[in-house]
């Protein structure tokens, strides 16, 4: 990381931040992965004053975000957060959009129990509830059968070689990450956060692990194979699915985009 951008202040990394890029239409620029860094870590922290989160947030958005900016906000995020490793060789992680689903009816949920009963050790990784949307999640879904979606990450971690599938919620893998819901709320529209936050790893593999996960628009599939790359992901299976989830259109043919270490295929 660039030893002068650690020299400064979050605040001062903040407003540098925004003067670059909320400038104007089509003329906002880009900031270095270890400036996005920097910032992020100071709003993790609280250390910069909300306005100016909300103004950073969706600028970036606005001026559509920079892969480097991408990067260095999630270099931030998994900072924050906690991973464990799994008394297993291979976990599958699985990240439904954080914030549910409206329209449809989620099946998603269940997927982790199917794969436990072929022999694979999955996870799924989320919130009760965070907006936009606010919709149905697996944690509303394991909360209504009676489980407890609340359960620490390395009691989830140590009891994965004999149940082989758990949830794990992000208030227990990235509190902070987790106490920036209320603001989200505020801001309304979707920002980074809503794109990285599925690609933490709150659990590990011993030996690999593969991430599978639902995108909607065209331009994701690059950026998520990117940041799962960076996560430290094997592979990634990417489904163009209902609401962003990992659930394809019965009604359309299936669009796939699979990432495996150096490979990339659609």
């Amino acid at each position: 990381m660039n030893m002068n951008k650690i020299s400064i202040s979050p605040s001062e990394a903040m407003r540098e931040a925004i003067q670059n890029i909320a400038v104007g239409p089509d003329r906002g620029r880009n900031i270095s992965r270890e400036m996005a860094e920097r910032v992020m870590v100071g709003v993790l922290n609280g250390e910069v004053d909300t306005i100016q989160v909300a103004v950073f947030l969706i600028a970036l958005r606005m001026k559509r975000e920079s892969m480097s900016e991408f990067s260095g906000i999630f270099d931030a995020l998994a900072m924050s957060s906690k991973t464990v490793v799994a008394p297993v060789d291979q976990v599958i992680m699985l990240a439904d959009p954080f914030d549910g689903y409206l329209r449809d009816v989620s099946m998603t949920p269940f997927i982790p129990a199917v794969l436990a009963a072929c022999g694979h050790h999955s996870v799924m990784h989320g919130v009760e509830s965070v907006g936009p949307k606010h919709g149905v999640t697996a944690h509303k879904v394991i909360r209504a059968a009676g489980g407890d979606p609340l359960k620490p990450v390395a009691e989830v971690a140590d009891s994965l070689g004999q149940t082989k599938w758990a949830y794990v919620d992000q208030s227990q893998y990235a509190p902070k990450l987790f106490a920036m819901r209320g603001l989200r709320d505020t801001i309304v529209k979707r920002t980074a956060l809503t794109t990285l936050e599925r690609l933490l790893i709150p659990i590990k593999g011993r030996t690999s692990s593969h991430l599978v996960l639902g995108y909607v628009h065209k331009a994701y599939p690059e950026i998520y194979a990117t940041v799962a790359k960076q996560a430290g992901f094997d592979s990634v299976l990417l489904l163009k699915g209902v609401e962003g989830g990992l659930a394809p259109a019965l009604n359309k043919p299936l669009r796939r985009f699979f990432f495996q270490q150096n490979l990339l295929q659609f």
